[in-house]
């Protein structure tokens, strides 16, 4: 994985609620299979500011992943 980029769009973070949402941050991880935990390499967080009941906000996260010491092969996003 030398010299990749991830670049992160369309994810969509909405509160469904009835009331606001607070601050908050979605953790951007990779993993070498499909399941998720807490050995996965975090590359990264994104912040998610107060939502208003029904508001969306909308995550865009790119980062250069040379500097991070990664093995070769394919990840998942998660």
């Amino acid at each position: 994985m030398n010299g990749a980029n991830i670049s992160i769009s369309g994810l969509k973070v909405t509160n469904d609620g009835n009331d606001f949402a607070g601050v908050s941050k979605v953790g951007i991880y990779l993993s070498e299979n499909q399941f998720f935990s807490a050995s996965d390499i975090l590359v990264g967080t994104v912040n998610i500011p107060k939502l208003s009941p029904g508001q969306i906000f909308n995550v865009n996260f790119n980062k250069d992943l040379s500097s991070e010491g990664l093995d070769s092969g394919d990840y998942f996003v998660g």
